[in-house]
């Protein structure tokens, strides 16, 4: 009776295992989910000229400005007046290590959170920047509303500011001329 008892509570506690056991395992609709959150598509087609996006990357706010052929020549312009031209002390992929830190010269892509205490940065048109007029001739490009940070259109801090880097740049590459798509965007370059 015992030897029963024991063989019977056994396979019962055999039994109860395994199904908690199986209840673990990701269901093949948490599988789907899951990697559509680590890989997602943006389509670019509808950006006009000159204008900014915002979107959600795994929780982190991503900015894309489609720039115009003068805002691209004018990058050229402003490295005087910048901390770090060049992005030598910017944590950023191989791709975005050039003047424009981007794969193309018409998108720049970068993380919305100011690289000074991580306060959301806004992307400033030409008409808006006139009204602000606090650095020099500054019109364009990106500002920290908390502590007046301000960045140009390649996302790289003017000098004296109280941003230490330029903004980030997260990890994406082009499937087509105007499809993004990030791949584990939570990873800094």
């Amino acid at each position: 009776l015992i030897g029963a008892t024991c063989a019977i509570g056994g396979a019962g506690a055999v039994a109860v295992a395994t199904a908690f056991v199986q209840s673990l395992k990701p269901t093949g609709s948490t599988l789907k989910v899951s990697a559509q959150r680590e890989r997602q598509v943006v389509n670019l087609d509808g950006l006009a000229s000159g204008a900014s996006m915002q979107i959600d990357v795994m929780h982190q706010p991503v900015l894309i400005v489609r720039r115009t052929d003068a805002q691209v020549q004018a990058l050229t312009e402003t490295d005087a007046r910048l901390a770090d031209p060049s992005s030598m002390q910017s944590q950023q992929p191989d791709f975005a290590k050039n003047r424009f830190r981007s794969i193309y010269p018409e998108f720049l892509i970068v993380q919305a959170t100011c690289t000074h205490l991580g306060c959301a940065v806004k992307h400033v048109s030409p008409q808006e920047g006139a009204l602000y007029a606090i650095q020099d001739d500054w019109q364009e490009g990106f500002d920290c509303p908390c502590h007046s940070a301000k960045f140009d259109l390649a996302g790289r801090v003017y000098k004296g500011m109280p941003a230490p880097t330029n903004l980030r740049v997260p990890n994406h590459r082009f499937l087509s001329a105007t499809e993004v798509v990030f791949e584990h965007p939570q990873d800094n370059f």
